[in-house]
C-alpha cells in the first residue's frame, strides 16, 4: 500500500515555497536570452528626390558571349546617385490596435536598394527626444536591404547605378518608385517598389528584358545586411529574441544567429516562402510571390564593418541571401519576378495578416500555445483600457477567475490539513512502528475527512506556466515595447527605474508582498530548517525580479495579493469553524 508523507509536512506553506524556488531555479538556468539594443541613426528626411555625387561606382566588365547594347541603350554606369525618401502612415490616434506610426523609407539609385528604414512609432532609448530606429544597420560590399546581384557572371553589382525613371503618388496615397538599369550584356532590369499608406507591406517586383539578338541568361540573388548590439542574459538578466537570419520553406524554418554562422555559411535549399533579417522586436522578410522560382536560401556572416560611430568602430552582422532559379530570355523576351516585404515590428495580428507562417519569428518558447492567447487578452483589453498596465492587472484577474475552483479547493485542503494535524500526529504515536499500517489509516482519515494530501502543489502547478508563458510574452511582445504603465514605470517590457537613484522599486515591492505571505503561513514545527528557506526565497526573488520585465513584476504583484486575500478568507472561515464546532 502506498505510504503518505508526513502529515505535519503538510503545510500551505512548503509546497508552495519549494515549487516557487523551482520556478526560480529553472529560469535562472535555463533561460539565457538576448535582448535588442538598436545602433542610433539619424533621423531620416521626408519624402523627397535628391542628387549626390556617386564616389566611384562599380564598372562592369562583359562576361563570356557579350555584345554591344543596340543603338540608343543607355548604360547606367558611374552615374549620380539619387535618394528617393518617402514617408509612409500606418497608424494613427483613433488606433486602438497598438499599431504605432509609420515610417519613413529611403531608396538609393546605387542598387536601387533600401538605405534607410526609420520607424517612428518607436526610439532607441525609449524617451521621447531619442532618434527613431532604423532598421538599416550598415552596409556591406555594395549592399543594404534588398541588394540585387547577379551571382554566376556578375553582369549586375549590388550597388550598381540605376535611372529614376518613375517617381510618383498617387491620390490614394500611393507611391510607386521604378529604377532602371541597361547592362552591357543587352539584359535590362527594372526594380519597383510601391507602398501603400496604412500597412508596413509592400511590393518589391523585378523584371528583366533582353534587349538584344541573342538568348541571354542571369541567375539574380536578393541579399539583405544588418547587424544588432544585442546582449547575451546572464544569470539575472533577462535577455529576449536574438537577431538573425531567418530562411523558411513550407516544410521547414531555420533560424542562423551570430554564433550559428562562425563555422560559414548556412543553407536551406529548395522554395522559400521567405528570407529575413530578424531583431528583437522587428523584422524585414521578403516573401516571393511564385515560391518555385528560388532555388535555396543562405545565410553569411562578416566582420570589421565600420558603423560610421568611431573611425575604429566595427561589427559583426549577417548577410541573408535569397537565390532565383536562373533566368533564360530569348531576344525581346521579358520575365518578371513579384514579391511582397514585411518591413516593421513583429506584432502578431501584422503577422498574421502577412501570412507564410511569419508569426513563426514571435520566440515565445515552449509554452507559445498559451502566449499567444495571452497576448491576444492583453490586446484587446488594451484596445478597451487604453494602458498595458491596467491590461495586465485585469488578465490577472482573470486567470485567477478562471482558475479559482481548483486553487480554493486546495488552500481549502490545506486548511484542512492544519485542522486535523493533532489527529494526524497521534496517529503517528500510535502506528509509527508499522509504516504500511501508518499510511494505511492516514488515508481512511483523508477519505474520511475529504482531504487532498497533495492539494498544496496544485496552485504551483497551475502558476508555473502561465508564469513562464507571460514572461515571454511581455518580453518579446513588440505590443508592450516602450509601453509605460503609471509614474516612473515607463516600458513595461523593461525593468523599472526610479528616476532619482536609478533603481527599480518593484522587486522590493515583490519581495516585501513574498515576506508577508511567509509570516502568514507558519513554519512546520517539525522542519525548522523551513524557516530559513522561506524567509530567503524573498531576497532571491528581489534580485531575480531586478532584471524582470515590468509588467512581469506588475502580474506577480497582483497575483500575491489577491492569492493572500483569498488564504486570508479560507483561513477565517475554517477558524470561525474550529470555535463553533468546539
Amino acid at each position: 500500500m502506498r505510504q503518505l508523507p508526513d502529515p505535519n509536512r503538510q503545510s500551505d506553506s512548503s509546497p508552495n515555497f519549494l515549487l516557487l524556488g523551482l520556478v526560480a531555479l529553472t529560469f535562472v538556468v535555463a533561460n539565457t536570452y538576448f535582448a535588442p539594443k538598436p545602433v542610433a541613426q539619424e533621423e531620416s528626411p521626408k519624402a523627397t528626390t535628391e542628387s549626390v555625387n556617386a564616389n566611384g561606382g562599380d564598372t562592369l566588365a562583359a562576361q563570356g558571349n557579350n555584345q554591344v547594347p543596340s543603338e540608343g541603350a543607355a548604360l547606367s554606369v558611374d552615374a549620380p546617385e539619387e535618394h528617393v525618401r518617402i514617408e509612409i502612415p500606418v497608424a494613427d490616434q483613433s488606433d486602438t490596435s497598438a499599431v504605432r506610426g509609420g515610417y519613413e523609407v529611403e531608396l538609393s539609385s546605387h542598387g536601387a536598394q533600401i538605405t534607410s528604414f526609420v520607424l517612428n512609432g518607436y526610439q532607441e532609448s525609449g524617451e521621447a527626444s531619442a532618434n527613431s530606429i532604423d532598421l538599416v544597420k550598415l552596409k556591406s560590399e555594395g549592399r543594404s536591404l534588398h541588394a540585387l546581384e547577379d551571382r554566376k557572371l556578375g553582369q549586375l553589382k549590388p550597388d550598381a547605378s540605376y535611372t529614376v525613371i518613375e517617381n510618383k503618388k498617387s491620390p490614394e496615397g500611393t507611391h510607386r518608385v521604378v529604377f532602371k538599369r541597361q547592362l552591357q550584356t543587352e539584359l535590362s532590369v527594372e526594380r519597383e517598389y510601391v507602398f501603400t499608406p496604412g500597412t508596413f507591406l509592400f511590393e518589391m517586383n523585378t523584371r528583366v528584358r533582353n534587349v538584344g539578338q541573342s538568348t541571354r541568361s542571369i541567375a539574380l540573388s536578393t541579399s539583405s545586411v544588418g547587424a544588432s548590439d544585442e546582449t547575451q542574459g546572464g544569470f539575472f538578466q533577462a535577455g529576449g529574441a536574438q537577431f538573425a537570419a531567418v530562411c523558411a520553406n513550407k516544410d521547414d524554418r531555420e533560424t542562423f544567429t551570430q554564433s550559428d554562422l562562425e563555422d560559414g555559411i548556412q543553407k536551406l535549399e529548395g522554395a522559400s516562402t521567405y528570407g529575413a533579417l530578424s531583431w528583437h522586436y522587428f523584422i524585414s522578410a521578403l516573401l516571393p510571390s511564385n515560391t518555385s522560382d528560388i532555388e535555396g536560401c543562405d545565410a553569411d556572416t562578416f566582420k570589421n564593418i565600420s558603423t560610421g560611430e568611431s573611425s575604429n568602430a566595427a561589427k559583426m552582422g549577417i548577410v541573408q541571401r535569397l537565390h532565383y532559379k536562373e533566368i533564360i530570355l530569348q531576344p525581346g523576351e521579358t520575365k518578371s519576378l513579384t514579391s511582397r516585404v514585411f518591413m516593421g515590428p513583429k506584432q502578431l495580428q501584422l503577422l498574421n495578416a502577412v501570412g507564410a507562417n511569419l508569426d513563426d519569428n514571435l520566440e515565445f518558447g515552449m509554452f507559445e500555445f498559451i502566449s499567444k492567447p495571452i497576448l491576444f487578452v492583453l490586446v484587446k483589453l488594451h484596445s478597451v483600457l487604453g494602458n498595458f498596465g491596467l491590461a495586465i492587472i485585469l488578465l490577472t484577474l482573470l486567470i485567477k477567475l478562471l482558475t479559482f475552483p481548483l486553487t480554493h479547493k486546495s488552500y481549502t485542503s490545506m486548511q484542512k490539513m492544519k485542522v486535523v494535524a493533532p489527529e494526524l500526529k497521534a496517529l503517528q504515536k500510535k502506528y509509527g512502528h508499522d509504516r504500511a499500517l501508518l499510511g494505511q489509516k492516514q488515508m481512511e482519515m483523508y477519505k474520511e475527512k475529504g482531504i487532498n494530501p497533495v492539494a498544496g502543489c496544485l496552485p504551483m502547478l497551475l502558476q508555473m506556466p502561465i508564469w513562464f508563458a507571460l514572461f515571454r510574452t511581455i518580453l518579446n511582445s513588440v505590443e508592450l515595447y516602450q509601453q509605460p504603465f503609471v509614474g516612473w514605470i515607463t516600458d513595461l517590457s523593461q525593468a523599472d527605474s526610479l528616476p532619482a537613484l536609478g533603481i527599480p522599486l518593484l522587486p522590493f515591492i515583490v519581495g516585501a508582498l513574498m515576506f508577508a505571505q511567509t509570516a502568514f503561513q507558519p513554519t512546520p514545527q517539525d522542519q525548522p530548517q523551513m524557516k530559513y528557506i522561506m524567509m530567503g526565497m524573498p531576497v532571491f526573488m528581489v534580485v531575480l525580479y531586478f532584471s524582470m520585465p515590468s509588467g512581469l513584476s506588475v502580474y506577480t504583484i497582483t497575483n500575491t495579493v489577491v492569492t493572500v486575500i483569498q488564504q486570508w478568507f479560507i483561513k477565517q472561515r475554517f477558524a470561525s469553524e474550529t470555535v463553533e464546532s468546539s
